[in-house]
């Protein structure tokens, strides 16, 4: 029996994965001695997207990119304690607020990924319903 590869004959829902890195250089201080540390931070986002059969398109990845870029634009060249003060300055704390931030506009953000330049990095990871957004 001929079962076509066409995207539109497919039964099940498809969808991709949209991804936006964006990179910034900024500071912060930790612990008790009040050191400031200057570091590229990478963030990286996906979300999931499905195919939208009557536009004929994901959501474009220059979306996801943009409102990335004008989150973490603010905080460039500056220090990450000032900018926002109420996130623990390392990567799993500007995982968390990127996440926060970015989740009403992207209901089906997935995963944020920061990496700072000394190496480490985390993943957030974020549950999703079946129709998507949080769990």
């Amino acid at each position: 029996m001929f079962r076509s590869t066409c995207l539109f004959c497919w039964s099940a829902p498809v969808f991709y994965t949209v991804t936006a890195t964006v990179a910034i250089d900024a500071n912060h201080t930790v612990g008790d001695d009040h050191v400031d540390c200057g570091h590229r931070w990478t963030v990286t986002v996906e979300t999931r997207e499905f195919f939208d059969l009557s536009k004929g398109r994901l959501l474009p990845a220059y979306d996801l990119q943009s409102n990335l870029f004008e989150l973490l634009l603010p905080l460039r060249h500056r220090s990450l304690n000032e900018m926002i003060p109420a996130v623990t300055p390392l990567p799993e704390g500007l995982a968390t607020w990127v996440a926060e931030q970015l989740a009403l506009r992207f209901p089906d953000l997935t995963t944020v990924t920061v990496e700072a330049s000394y190496g480490t990095h985390v993943t957030l990871h974020r549950e999703l319903r079946r129709s998507g957004g949080l769990v």
